[in-house]
């Protein structure tokens, strides 16, 4: 709730909201309820964090045999691996075509999204 709270007022501070309204929770302040309607819409909070993420969005090219073969081809570069440390390493379920989100690149004698 404060980091909700916080935001509000960086969005305030900015501009983007009205000054007018309480930051005391969605339920007292009628900015919060407008700017929360979609808050248990999991596609659409999942959408808008996968955009803030763009940056570090790259697509599974082909995954042959498991996990140890899986690559990640971004804008300008194709051939990279999944690290063996990264979470994306334990899913199975990963396809060519699906878009994954990463923290950031090694370069070593590869290129690894971590």
């Amino acid at each position: 709730r404060d980091t909700r709270r916080q935001f509000l007022h960086l969005l305030k501070d900015i501009g983007f909201l009205g000054s007018k309204g309480r930051t005391g929770g969605a339920r007292s302040d009628p900015v919060e309820q407008k700017f929360n309607s979609n808050s248990r819409k999991p596609a659409v909070v999942a959408a808008v964090a996968f955009a803030g993420l763009y940056p570090n969005v790259m697509q599974v090219d082909k995954s042959v045999g498991g996990q140890q073969q899986v690559a990640l081809k971004g804008e300008k570069e194709a051939g990279v691996g999944i690290h063996p440390t990264s979470i994306l390493r334990q899913r199975q379920d990963l396809r060519p075509g699906q878009l994954v989100t990463y923290h950031q690149k090694l370069q070593t004698g590869r290129t690894w999204a971590m």
